[in-house]
């Protein structure tokens, strides 16, 4: 027996009698945490995508999130996880370092809604295991050169799929073997002229996951033993194969990973997290004024010397703003907060902000802040505030959100209610659509949630 049979035969064994009150709170938390990622990433250029997507056609089975309208299933996961990741606002797993509900949830409702009558139970059982899933492939990671992204999320929208489907173990393997064929390419618009389609490669890992069970379902076959573990699976053939089997398993059935997920305060890298929070509670607590400031120095590992390299202070779009170090700590501190509203064409051009990113905040990379060896991405931060009035400064450990400090589900309401604010959606169907998930366990059929949200 295989690492991987083992996982293929613990998604299909497992019932949702099996999870605890914490890892079902941690469910609810995720779910209603990436609809408010997918309503909010409706305002970034979506238009022209969902246009394609619906001009395709095809047997109306799953809901369109914002945009309304329904397509085939695996349509339907395409945009909605396209916009769970368009906006920097999907969670983060810091310990194992992906990105684990962006493909896994759209996933499941676009599957539940094809099927029809999938209770609350049923969608926590599958969701928490594709999460699950996810974040044990990207563990077993030992040498990070495999981008995070849709060669590690594929796998978890295939098993949400089969396990949604009933599918027996030949199946499941199966949908894990076409999942592995049907990667798709690219690290998530890592490069400046890719940042229009951010989010595409969350989409497609969604609908990929779909059609491996679909061809499953109808009896194709695939290798799902060599997937990961085979001479052309994926670890050999994307990780150089570097990487250890035993943590795929180690904890099983016990360490399920969803608990320990992060939710993110700020619309960006969780990366910076850190850094904002501490360029925002160093400004308030001391009364910092934007013109009184000659210079500002972020003290950080060397994880993070990317983000604070020169030239990213001015970013050129608003999807690049959200990985920009400078930027981010300069609007911060202008505004003392950072929420979706500091994300647009103007922000970027604010000449206040820009005076600051693109000028004054320097980083200064500091070894002894890189206490995590690189394994997450939330050392510790210091943001040093030199003034006109004296030098000012603020540490932050771990932000709110990390698994040291993570956010109640009522932390998870109100940024779900401020993402709603950028779309159309009527406050009853918010209010319903949160007693829903804080209920979840209770739904009869949670293809109701989505439609409330359309």
């Amino acid at each position: 027996m295989s690492a991987t049979s083992d996982l293929i035969k613990f998604i299909v064994d497992t019932k949702y009698e099996a999870l605890s009150n914490t890892v079902v709170e941690a469910a609810k938390k995720q779910t209603l945490d990436i609809l408010g990622a997918a309503i909010a990433g409706n305002t970034y250029n979506m238009s022209g995508m969902v246009n394609i997507v619906k001009g395709w056609g095809g047997k109306e089975e799953s809901t369109i999130i914002v945009f309304g309208g329904k397509v085939p299933a695996p349509n339907a996961a395409l945009l909605n996880g396209i916009l769970a990741s368009r906006i920097d606002y999907d969670d983060t797993h810091l310990l194992d370092w992906c990105h684990p509900s962006k493909a896994t949830i759209p996933t499941a409702f676009a599957v539940a809604e094809r099927k029809g009558k999938v209770t609350g139970k049923d969608f926590i059982t599958a969701i928490t295991l594709g999460v699950d899933l996810q974040c044990r492939i990207a563990r077993a990671r030992t040498f990070r050169v495999m981008p995070d992204g849709a060669y590690v999320a594929v796998f978890g929208a295939a098993a949400v799929a089969g396990k949604l489907s009933g599918f027996d173990e030949k199946q499941m393997a199966n949908t894990m073997g076409h999942a592995y064929e049907l990667i798709p390419g690219g690290a998530g618009g890592s490069g400046a002229g890719a940042f229009p389609t951010k989010g595409l490669n969350a989409g497609l890992s969604c609908s990929a996951g779909i059609t491996a069970a679909l061809l499953a379902e109808k009896g194709y076959t695939a290798d799902g033993e060599g997937s990961l573990e085979g001479p052309a699976g994926l670890y050999r053939s994307l990780n150089q194969g570097y990487f250890q089997p035993i943590l795929m398993v180690d904890g099983l059935g016990k360490d399920f990973r969803g608990v320990t997920d992060s939710q993110k305060v700020y619309p960006c890298s969780h990366a910076l997290a850190n850094s904002v929070e501490a360029a925002i509670n160093v400004t308030k607590e001391n009364n910092i004024q934007p013109g009184d400031i000659n210079e500002v120095i972020v003290h950080i590992g060397p994880f993070y010397a990317s983000f604070f390299r020169e030239g990213r202070g001015i970013p050129k779009t608003v999807i690049a703003a959200e990985t920009s170090g400078a930027f981010l700590v300069a609007s911060a501190i202008v505004h003392r907060e950072l929420g979706l509203g500091n994300f647009t064409e103007e922000e970027i051009k604010d000449a206040k902000i820009l005076e600051l990113s693109g000028k004054k905040v320097k980083a200064k990379v500091e070894p002894d802040l890189g206490g995590a060896g690189g394994v997450r991405v939330d050392d510790p931060v210091i943001v040093e505030v030199k003034t006109t009035k004296g030098v000012y400064s603020k540490r932050v450990d771990h932000a709110l959100g990390s698994p040291e400090r993570p956010m109640a589900f009522d932390d998870v309401v109100a940024k779900f209610r401020n993402c709603c604010k950028y779309s159309q959606i009527p406050k009853k169907n918010q209010d319903a659509v949160i007693k829903m998930v804080k209920g979840l366990e209770d739904i009869t059929d949670v293809a109701e949630i989505i439609r409330l949200l359309a």
